[in-house]
């Protein structure tokens, strides 16, 4: 078993554990860890116009993903789309309604992944694909099954 199962696995554990809560803090070495679940504190920090801006953890994913709205840690541009964009889009009752969005897709990735089961592979295609096809499904109501490899000359672009 990796790390990365051993991890999520207690990461399910403490979740399981603080069912009720749905908030608990770990140190992860020497800095602590807030997670919460619940979708009550989830709008909260989300609305929040003091609790803006992002962990220096963000650093992290740049090289992989760029210097796009995730990423963008610091700064006006990350305020601004933060504050006007990207909060009411994440109300709950909205995101209801692209669940089964968000599982026919994952059980697309999930089957692929378990078709490569036992080798090693660079999952970020795959995640990339996986994203695409959600985004465009739910944002724009175009399925462009960039999973299937179908539509490579966009995925290409998407993924530049």
């Amino acid at each position: 078993m990796t790390l990365w199962c051993v991890l999520l696995q207690a990461l399910h554990g403490f979740c399981r554990l603080f069912d009720k809560e749905r908030i608990f803090r770990i140190y992860l070495f020497f800095t602590p860890a807030v997670f919460f679940y619940k979708p009550e504190t989830v709008e909260v920090v989300l609305s929040s116009s003091v609790v803006i801006d992002k962990g220096e953890e963000y650093r992290l994913l740049s090289p992989w993903l760029g210097t796009g709205l995730l990423t963008r840690y610091f700064g006006g541009k990350w305020r601004f789309r933060r504050g006007k964009l990207l909060t009411p889009t994440f109300h709950f009752s909205i995101l209801e309604d692209f669940f089964s969005v968000f599982h026919d897709q994952s059980n697309v990735l999930v089957s692929k992944l378990q078709a490569l089961k036992g080798s090693w592979i660079d999952v970020t295609p795959l995640i990339t694909s996986c994203t695409l096809d959600i985004i465009c499904q739910t944002a724009m109501g175009v399925n462009i099954n960039a999973q299937s490899g179908q539509n490579d000359e966009y995925v290409k672009l998407y993924t530049r």
